[in-house]
């Protein structure tokens, strides 16, 4: 009886000094003491806009976060250390919404309202640059070790949810569920055949294409693991007769042994502009 007795208040103690050391050390306090930003997103006419690009910075650590608004313009991004952020938001045909001043201290909820502006015919900018006149393709693949290559890599070889990559057809052009490297070369050879005049929309000839591709690690090796960005952007025009612009995100993270754990964005209908 004894023995067991001394047994107990030694694991007692054995915890209480496990307990000690943790919170002199600040572990505990780290775990307690995570935040969060969240919030809506929405247009200059009050609606909601769904599947919009969030992404949070810490302006001190340079590691980001990023979420998608679902389809009530809403998104939340938690599990964040206390310090400055920086927040960006942005959506094709929408101008690039950026905060920089946001302070979140420890255990603290900040709740931004963000609203996008529209941009104009004129305001629009080009991502493939001025020395394109009527057709482009740019893709981007920004990887700076071996690592990031094949995570990029990984993400853009995922299937779309029950393989089948689109739903249905806007102005002549398949609109995908999911991004991946099927979809890019969708878009890539769609470019080509409107150069060579080969792919009229509803018999009226395409006079301006063009094609956006990123793929990024927006959080790089932390120690929750990795996550990837896809973002496409495509627009066409016919003159006054006919257009078409909308952007596709996929993002997907890994976990620290560099296996997927989850996909943010499939299934979900771009936004789609048709004129």
């Amino acid at each position: 009886m004894g023995g067991s007795v001394k047994f107990v208040v030694q694991r007692v103690g054995l915890a209480l000094w496990l307990i000690g050391h943790l919170m002199g050390t600040g572990f505990l306090h780290g775990l307690a003491s995570k935040s969060a930003i969240i919030g809506t997103v929405k247009d200059e006419g009050g609606s909601m806009i769904p599947n919009v690009t969030v992404r949070v910075t810490n302006l001190e650590t340079s590691i980001g976060h990023t979420a998608i608004t679902d389809n009530n313009g809403n998104f939340s991004i938690r599990e964040l250390n206390p310090g400055k952020y920086a927040v960006e938001a942005q959506l094709v045909g929408f101008q690039k919404f950026t905060r920089e001043d946001i302070i979140l201290s420890a255990e603290s909820e900040f709740i931004l309202a963000i609203k996008l502006s529209v941009w104009s015919s004129a305001e629009r900018p080009s991502h493939l640059g001025r020395s394109i006149e009527r057709f482009g393709v740019k893709i981007q693949r920004k990887a700076q070790s071996e690592t990031e290559r094949y995570l990029i890599s990984k993400a853009e070889q995922l299937p779309c949810p029950n393989r089948k990559w689109w739903h249905k057809d806007a102005d002549g052009v398949r609109i995908p569920v999911c991004l991946n490297a099927t979809v890019l070369n969708y878009f890539t050879n769609l470019i080509e055949r409107h150069k060579k005049d080969q792919r009229p929309i509803k018999k009226r000839k395409i006079q301006k294409a063009e094609v956006f591709y990123e793929a990024s690690l927006v959080t790089q090796g932390d120690s929750n693991g990795w996550t990837v960005e896809l973002r496409l952007e495509y627009s066409h025009s016919c003159g006054n007769l006919c257009g078409i612009t909308f952007s596709k995100v996929r993002t997907v993270i890994f976990d620290k042994n560099q296996n997927v754990v989850k996909v943010i964005g499939d299934e979900k209908e771009p936004l789609l502009i048709v004129s």
